[in-house]
């Protein structure tokens, strides 16, 4: 099956659990923090591009928040199938340089998702569960030439869920990407190319919903 098929799938799944009648199930939302492991080759390209087109500075850039932000809505039906729709990480990255220099570079990434899947354990006080869908990141800033929608799929424990609040620990896998100018120098010569960068490989969360 290749990517394409495989996105299709997945919108499809979500679709269908979107069609499951919305009676007996429990609906909630809340905001989360997010790890991600790819994101600093995003700070790494932005620093080498800045470097490499500005021969008089040097800079060290970095995101102003190192960890993502993020919402996330959970309706789990009785029979533990569960939808998910997704807002975030978000990344933003607003770099003043060092001392005197003022790279006024800036970059902003928004993840949006929607998956289906399964709580196993849907009357439990703990329960495991899965999920896969799609996601898209929308990115704007210096460098970006534009993104494109990867699967996503994540495994992860909900703890309290009898409780008013309930948080969830989860790692997922995002194989969405968006593309960036690269600036290389070749002696006295910078060459302009393009880069796809998977900047949210796998994601570490923590969700608090109500």
């Amino acid at each position: 099956m290749d990517k394409k098929s495989k996105i299709e799938l997945s919108m499809a799944l979500v679709l269908l659990t979107c069609a499951i009648p919305a009676y007996s199930g429990d609906w909630r939302v809340g905001p989360g923090i997010s790890g991600v492991s790819g994101i600093d080759e995003v700070t790494d390209l932005y620093e080498q591009n800045y470097n490499n087109t500005h021969t008089l500075t040097q800079v060290d850039v970095k995101f102003l928040l190192p960890v993502g932000i993020a919402v996330q809505g959970t309706y789990t039906w009785n029979s533990g199938v569960r939808l998910d729709l997704g807002l975030g990480p978000i990344f933003i990255l607003r770099d003043n340089g060092d001392g005197d220099v003022d790279t006024g570079l800036g970059y902003t990434e928004v993840p949006i998702s929607a998956t289906a899947g399964y709580t196993f354990i849907p009357s439990g006080a703990v329960s495991p569960y899965v999920r896969v869908g799609v996601a898209h990141h929308f990115a704007s800033g210096d460098y970006v030439e534009g993104s494109k929608p990867g699967l996503l799929g994540a495994v992860g424990v909900e703890f309290s869920r009898q409780s008013t609040v309930s948080v969830s620990v989860e790692i997922a896998v995002d194989g969405s990407e968006v593309e960036f100018e690269r600036f290389r120098r070749s002696g006295n010569t910078v060459v302009r190319t393009t880069e796809n960068i998977n900047s949210y490989k796998t994601m570490f969360s923590v969700i608090v919903k109500f």
